[in-house]
This record gives C-alpha cells, structure tokens and sequence, in this order.
C-alpha cells in the first residue's frame, strides 16, 4: 500500500512538473494581400494552441514579400 501510494505520488508530481514547464498559446494566421490599386483581401486561419519552440518561432512574427504589383503581408497572432 505504501508502495502504491509513494508510486501515485511521483507521478502526479512528475505530471504537473511537464505541464507546467511549456508556455502555450491560442495563434492565428492572418494573410493579407493588395495589388496596386486595390482592396487588401485578407484570410485568418486559427492554427489552435502551439507550444515550445513552435510557439517561440512563430509568435508576433510578420513578414511581407512584393512580387510585380502585388504586396503579401502574413502576421502570426498568438494570445
């Protein structure tokens, strides 16, 4: 009985130990796209909860690439 509980023990402490270590966020993928002249279109896409280096990769990230006429802005929003 003893064994059981010292074994329960550790691996309650083992599981809120791994839990507590990653910082997760709820992320967004925003495109916006203008050409010359126009309207920005933009699409949002939420990529659901990324942690660790995934998260530390992407998170207020933005970046923009013009092509001819054409300027394409992609933002990732993490809260």
């Amino acid at each position: 009985m003893k064994q059981l509980l010292l074994l329960a023990t550790a691996l309650l402490t083992m599981s809120l130990g791994f839990t507590a270590c990653e910082k997760c966020k709820q992320c967004e993928l925003t495109v916006t796209t203008v050409v010359s002249g126009g309207s920005p279109s933009s699409t949002t896409t939420d990529l659901g909860e990324l942690c660790g280096t995934d998260l530390d990769d992407v998170d207020g990230d933005t970046s923009s690439n013009t092509v001819g006429s054409t300027v394409t802005t992609t933002t990732y929003n993490c809260q």
